[in-house]
């Protein structure tokens, strides 16, 4: 009896052991996928910014080019041939007539040092002492009542003329700079305020 017992759990294990179904493996149909991140154009820049190691101030700002360097006209070498001939041309004018020098235009191609140019002019002048020039507080008076800033130049003859009525001086003197700028021609010309008369005038190569 016991040994068909026995048979009985053997065979049973066998049967349970040929009918067991094997778990199926599970396998991942999901295959990984490689991103490539996409960056924008400003993004991009960043990163290669970041890449050599710009401070974030720095980053994506343009660096802007120097301008090149321009020589400075010798005003003082290139008026001695003017005021040479002015000197010459005024002998017969009374020493001590007043004169306004605020007057130049600039019609070259690019920028000029006005005010220098300016200054030399009323320096060597005054070493002359033909001419008694008006002060520059007397200018600058007689600007505020025309209109204008002490600052401004006197940028036209006509300009010229009707301030130094203003102030009742007697002569006017005008500089232009023509041609281009990297080789201009200064002209110079003296003009007698009650009647706009140009009495002498003259021109000059600048002198760098």
């Amino acid at each position: 009896m016991f040994k068909i017992q026995q048979f009985i759990i053997v065979l049973f294990i066998i049967i349970l052991n040929s009918c067991a179904i094997e778990p199926k493996k599970i396998k991942n149909s999901v295959k990984s996928q490689v991103v490539t991140p996409s960056y924008s154009t400003e993004s991009t820049t960043i990163l290669k910014d970041l890449k050599y190691n710009l401070l974030p101030s720095q980053i994506g700002v343009e660096k802007v080019p120097y301008p090149p360097n321009l020589k400075n006209i010798d005003w003082k070498a290139s008026m001695i041939p003017l005021f040479m001939s002015m000197k010459k041309s005024t002998e017969n004018i009374s020493t001590g007539r007043t004169l306004v020098v605020d007057c130049m235009e600039n019609y070259t191609n690019g920028s000029l040092q006005i005010d220098q140019a300016i200054n030399v002019i009323r320096t060597a002048l005054n070493s002359e002492a033909k001419f008694t020039l008006i002060s520059i507080s007397q200018l600058n008076k007689a600007k505020q009542e025309f209109g204008l800033l002490p600052d401004d130049r006197i940028n036209s003859h006509s300009k010229g003329i009707w301030l130094s009525r203003l102030i009742n001086a007697e002569y006017l003197l005008c500089s232009t700079m023509h041609g281009n700028v990297k080789s201009p021609t200064i002209k110079m010309q003296l003009m007698l305020v009650k009647t706009g008369e140009i009495i002498w005038s003259s021109d000059s190569i600048a002198h760098f």
